[in-house]
């Protein structure tokens, strides 16, 4: 068909209202129907990503359970304190708080070691005897003089004088009285002796005290000192 300048021919014009496509003025066939592109952007929408990732759960799992042990050993410790620091009750029910000399006790006074139980008892290196007689008797020789002093307490309240008397390592628990003899039967040393074992059987330590055994002091004898 003849067109003139500036004039497009009927198809173009046709061709172009209906949405058809020319390429060096010649229809171009699209496949597909028009509006399936609107149709493929519904059908691809974008995901929508999750509030918390698994690794962002692991990782708050594992901060709650660290949280936990930390509390729980906070709180075991706080206990620990608390029990240790709970003062004693005493027997009216009452507390008592510990005075430093009870809670500050130095070793020089533990029961461990007998030489602060030196230190205080009356323990003879030149002792002053009764009497001009040669011979002692000798109750019991021990290491720890402590032991000795409730032995000379007892036998003092039964009528004999003794006292310790250290010799070497060793503390003698020994008449303060001397004899002529201890071993002569019917004299007067060998008399104090049986009175000393049978007062000395029926000996009892206090508690804590050595017990020097069942029957104590049955193998007393006579000590020349002179």
């Amino acid at each position: 068909m003849y067109k003139g300048r500036g004039q497009k021919a009927l198809y173009e014009a046709l061709g172009k209202s209906r949405g058809g496509l020319y390429r060096d003025g010649k229809p171009v066939r699209v496949s597909g129907r028009p509006g399936d592109d609107k149709k493929d952007h519904k059908k691809k929408k974008p995901r929508s990503r999750p509030l918390f990732s698994e690794v962002a759960i692991i990782k708050l799992v594992i901060g709650l359970i660290i949280t936990i042990i930390l509390v729980w050993i906070l709180v075991s410790a706080l206990r620990g304190c608390s029990e240790t620091a709970e003062p004693k009750v005493s027997q009216e029910g009452t507390k008592e708080t510990l005075s430093p000399s009870e809670t500050d006790v130095s070793d020089e006074y533990s029961d461990e070691s007998p030489e602060p139980i030196v230190a205080r008892i009356n323990a003879d290196s030149k002792p002053d005897y009764m009497g001009s007689g040669s011979n002692v008797i000798v109750v019991v020789t021990y290491q720890v003089p402590g032991d000795l002093e409730p032995v000379k307490e007892y036998f003092a309240q039964n009528g004999i004088a003794l006292h310790i008397v250290k010799r070497g390592k060793w503390y003698y628990l020994e008449t303060v009285e001397t004899f002529e003899t201890v071993n002569t039967v019917g004299s007067t040393g060998y008399n104090v002796k049986e009175k000393i074992k049978k007062i000395g059987a029926r000996y009892e330590a206090p508690a804590g005290y050595e017990t020097f055994g069942t029957k104590p002091f049955q193998d007393v004898y006579g000590k020349k000192i002179r």
